[in-house]
């Protein structure tokens, strides 16, 4: 690919407010230094991955975004999130559900999205029966198969000693089963020896018959703040018994154990972010317990080999085989010139037969302070997920990023980071990470979807299996294609009275917005429109948003993009919307094959990414290459 480098014109910050069909009023700011995009290219090639790794790629930003359907600000949708096969769990812990006498504040509720084999679509919105204002239901969650189980730190129970008495903010984790295609509450654990304000269901893990719910603020007077973890073990239908309660075996005041739990077969791991409070305060440790029968007993207590006073370590933990990862988001990571505030490390430890080593240290490839490079952590086979809430995006503090480690050959090594498009301060992207398979999901509980502050969303991204390709944005030349009735789930989007004017080549076409698919974008029906990219940044903001428009049309004749390839450094490409004209100068003209998905990678400034197809094969019925003209913008006029 050849790219025509050229000094960007500065951007001042723009704020805009947006209103169209179909889409919500949004507030958002942007900002683009000059400079900027040599800046990043830099960055790219300096700052340390892991050992032994090397350049990112990075690719398609987001794939498919979830928000409630009835969002509210602070719902913080996307605090906790979980995923198992093509079945992921979204908490909204400050969620006010309607169970039928009208909202109950910050009760809190949790969202079960399903995979249908094309797209991710709502199946459950879950909430506790008994749900009362306070109860956080949903700050934590998990699943396993058929089988999820929520956390809910504000929930009061009945004082097992005091007649009519209540513990306040005791906690419980509820647990629900799909039976027949529906989710239905099950049963509702609690803890043998419930106080007030035990924060138990402050984190939850689920095997298979085996839950393990964190209490992470559990006092053992005169020790304040110790934390334990319960273990419960179904034996049967809504038979859920608790199994063990796991401490450290040397609990002390601050230890803070069960900030963060995992569990795969017969293995629990634990966090413990304050342990060792007096020699070490913050330090942390994390502790594997192995089950022999129905008992538990701790196996190794894990410790960053280069660990220092508030690191934090054990704040995420993940557990896969003989496998565990340790985040520790407050660490001071070296990253060339000198320890770096809080831009956070994740920690890989293995067991070798004998005993429990740390195998590989991983952080961010270019790394700020306050980045939190560890905010969340999940494994899944040879891959691991690591959350950074506190990553800096385009000027924008909290925005947050979201990176994939791959291991080969013995060392994990850093295979894309992704973000969000737009991305707006404090969205806290990253916040929490799951992964299953080849899906993972992060959710970003700060961001404001449709204005509402801090009401959340999540994002879902598939890792290459199924090979996403640009769309075929062109029909055999000279003949007929009869194309089928579209179905109603590939639907375009109607973006009101948005457009994309081409002045050198007479175009003016309606945007139209193209659902992504598992395999890309089917544009076969965008006949005279441009198609905008579902998943891309949306036209006009910040990102690079992707724009699609046919080279031939179905009956043979050529299309709006049909000259593309005549484009030149510096036309003009000019989306109208809002009442405003966005002006974008092509800063880029090549030919890539169809699967070069990186056309579409994020940017830190607005730029958009002209697609169509060139050089059609006869033998084939296909187009050999993608023609893609990128611009950025330089000028909004009203």
């Amino acid at each position: 690919m050849h790219i025509i480098n050229t000094t960007l014109a500065t951007l001042a910050t723009l704020k805009r407010i947006f209103a169209a069909p179909a889409l919500l009023a949004l507030v958002l700011s942007l900002a683009a230094p000059p400079g900027l995009q040599a800046g990043l290219a830099a960055s790219l090639q300096a700052g340390r991955p892991a050992a032994g790794s090397g350049t990112p790629t990075l690719g398609v930003v987001q794939q498919w975004s979830l928000s409630s359907p009835e969002a509210n600000i602070l719902d913080e949708f996307g605090y906790a999130v979980a995923i198992d096969g093509n079945t992921a769990v979204i908490g909204a812990r400050n969620a006010d559900p309607n169970l039928g006498d009208g909202p109950i504040e910050d009760a809190g509720a949790a969202y079960v999205y399903v995979h249908n084999g094309k797209t991710w679509v709502l199946d459950a919105k879950l909430a506790a029966k008994n749900a009362s204002e306070g109860d956080t239901f949903g700050v934590s969650v998990a699943i396993s198969g058929n089988t999820i189980i929520v956390g809910a730190t504000g929930v009061n129970l009945e004082d097992q000693d005091e007649e009519d008495g209540e513990v306040k903010d005791a906690g419980a984790a509820y647990v629900f089963t799909r039976s027949s295609g529906t989710w239905v509450q099950q049963v509702k654990l609690t803890a043998s020896d419930r106080k007030e304000d035990d924060s138990f269901g402050s984190a939850v893990a689920i095997y298979k018959n085996t839950a393990v719910v964190a209490s992470e603020t559990k006092n053992f007077p005169p020790l304040i703040g110790v934390g334990a973890a319960y273990v419960f073990y179904n034996s049967g239908v809504k038979n859920w018994k608790q199994q063990a309660k796991l401490l450290p075996s040397d609990p002390f005041l601050g230890d803070y154990f069960g900030t963060s739990i995992a569990i795969h077969g017969d293995l629990i791991a634990v966090g413990a972010t304050q342990f060792d409070p007096i020699e070490k305060s913050g330090t942390g440790k994390a502790f594997v317990y192995q089950r022999n029968g129905s008992l538990w007993k701790q196996e190794a207590r894990l410790e960053a080999e280069d660990g220092r006073a508030g690191d934090a370590f054990g704040n995420s933990i993940a557990i896969y085989g003989r496998t565990v990862v340790v985040g520790a988001h407050h660490a001071d990571p070296k990253l060339g010139g000198g320890r770096v505030t809080s831009a956070g490390e994740a920690y890989v430890f293995t067991d070798n037969g004998d005993k429990w080593e740390e195998t590989a240290v991983l952080t961010a490839y270019a790394g700020l302070p306050f980045d939190q490079f560890g905010q969340a952590v999940d494994i899944s086979g040879d891959t691991i997920v690591v959350g950074a809430d506190g990553a800096t995006q385009a000027g924008n503090s909290g925005a947050g990023a979201v990176y994939v480690f791959k291991k080969g050959n013995g060392t994990w090594n850093l295979q894309t980071r992704a973000v969000t498009d737009p991305v707006g301060e404090n969205d806290l992207f990253g916040r929490s990470v799951a992964i299953s398979g080849n899906w993972f999901v992060a959710g970003a509980s700060g961001r404001d979807p449709g204005a509402k502050t801090r009401a959340g969303e999540a994002f879902l991204n598939l890792l290459g299996t199924v090979p996403v390709q640009l769309p075929a944005t062109g029909f055999a030349p000279g003949q007929q294609t009869l194309l089928p009735a579209q179905p109603a789930d590939l639907a375009y989007q109607s973006n009101g009275e948005m457009t994309l004017e081409i002045p050198t080549l007479g175009v003016n076409l309606a945007i139209a917005g193209v659902p992504k698919i598992d395999n890309g974008w089917d544009v076969r029906w965008l006949a005279d429109q441009a198609g905008y990219l579902e998943g891309t940044a949306f036209p006009t903001w910040q990102g690079n948003s992707g724009l699609a428009g046919h080279a031939i049309l179905a009956d043979g004749k050529p299309g709006p993009f049909a000259n593309l390839h005549s484009l030149n450094w510096g036309d003009r490409v000019i989306i109208h919307a809002w009442g405003q004209r966005y002006i974008y100068e092509v800063r880029e003209n090549s030919m890539v094959p169809p699967d070069k998905v990186n056309v579409l990678r994020h940017e830190e400034l607005s730029w958009v990414t002209l697609i169509t197809c060139q050089g059609y094969d006869e033998l084939s019925g296909k187009y050999r290459w993608r023609r893609i003209v990128r611009a950025v913008l330089i000028a909004i006029e009203s």
